[in-house]
């Protein structure tokens, strides 16, 4: 076969393959599972919270852990995030959410969601913590991943970096 037909083979295939792309993305963006995704919550078992009780910057330190495991969820492209602002004062009110006897597969399943992610931080000291995620399914309530890592040190970078590295460790890509 001459140079110029086998380019022009390859050129066909490879533009095929081009125009495919578009509507095969499209396709596994309709295939992914709905996830409701609640903000993380604090169980501070340490003697310092039970002395001063909540910290401005574990409280600062806490939402930004809620927005940056949203923006790692969202980059697997694994699941659709279920908008749950409209019940959000319901879930104000049910916290703390580990202890609600599965309220918060109440509230997933309302908003059509196959998976409910309920995200902790564990405070022993300002030295030893560790950041739990349990990933669980609505139609069964049972934990289908139950996700953590110790972490050390009570700041923005060390909590960050635990978090970081569950998702990119012990998520599991889609089967």
């Amino acid at each position: 076969m001459p140079f110029t037909a086998f380019r022009s083979a390859f050129l066909l295939v490879v533009a095929g393959c081009l125009a495919l792309a578009p509507s095969a993305l499209q396709a596994r963006a309709g295939d992914r599972e709905r996830l409701v995704l609640f903000d993380f919550e604090l169980q501070d078992a340490s003697h310092e919270g039970k002395l001063r009780g909540t910290r401005d910057d574990e409280t600062a330190r806490i939402a930004l852990l809620s927005a940056e495991l949203r923006k790692l969820i969202e980059a697997t492209r694994r699941y659709e995030i279920a908008d749950i602002s409209s019940a959000a004062a319901e879930i104000s009110k049910r916290r703390p959410l580990r202890s609600c006897n599965g309220c918060d597969i109440e509230i997933a399943r309302r908003f059509g969601a196959s998976r409910s992610l309920l995200s902790v931080v564990y405070k022993v000291s300002n030295l030893i913590l560790e950041i739990h995620l349990y990933l669980r399914d609505t139609d069964t309530g049972k934990v289908i991943n139950h996700m953590h890592a110790n972490i050390r040190g009570n700041s923005d970078e060390s909590w960050l970096h635990g978090l970081r590295w569950l998702i990119r460790n012990r998520l599991q890509p889609a089967e």
